[in-house]
């Protein structure tokens, strides 16, 4: 008979634990997801009083939204009592493997970004980038593409153009 009532009182607070991280997780929820929308509101705005050129917003607005969202659920895994410290370890390990594959890549996006903020050419204009010399056609957050006077486009990676 001890064990029932044991079994019976480990359960109601087993619910009403639960109960309470539930609700405690859908609370923390609903306010990061209203946080992130003001975010992302105001910063749709600033992007637009910026001199920074349009393909760098997005890559802006995304990278801010992901790490946002990132945040969130962590928050609400931490709330509902899962130890998130072996969860950041992992994201840590797997962001290392990652960025070691696609280090050509996020070579060119960060070129393409310094490109994009720092204005040394528009497009428009004629200029000379890794032995090549041509009239800018478009950057884009990869690789800058030239019109040469041959009336060939080549299109030369942001990693070049940068160094």
């Amino acid at each position: 008979m001890e064990i029932l009532t044991q079994l019976k009182t480990w359960l109601l607070g087993l619910g009403t634990g639960l109960l309470t991280k539930v609700f405690t997780a859908l609370i923390i929820a609903v306010a990061g997801i209203l946080v992130i929308r003001i975010v992302m509101t105001a910063l749709n705005k600033l992007l637009e009083k910026s001199k920074l050129e349009k393909a760098a917003h997005s890559l802006i607005k995304t990278l801010a939204k992901t790490v946002m969202i990132v945040l969130l659920g962590l928050s609400i895994a931490h709330s509902i009592g899962i130890d998130v410290t072996g969860i950041v370890a992992l994201a840590s390990v797997l962001t290392l493997a990652v960025s070691l594959a696609l280090q050509n890549l996020l070579a060119n996006v960060i070129g393409g970004f310094t490109l994009l903020y720092t204005h040394p050419f528009k497009s428009g204009d004629y200029v000379e980038a890794a032995g090549k010399s041509g009239t800018v056609q478009e950057i884009s957050m990869t690789s800058t593409k030239l019109a040469t006077p041959a009336n060939k486009v080549i299109s030369i990676p942001n990693s070049s153009v940068v160094s």
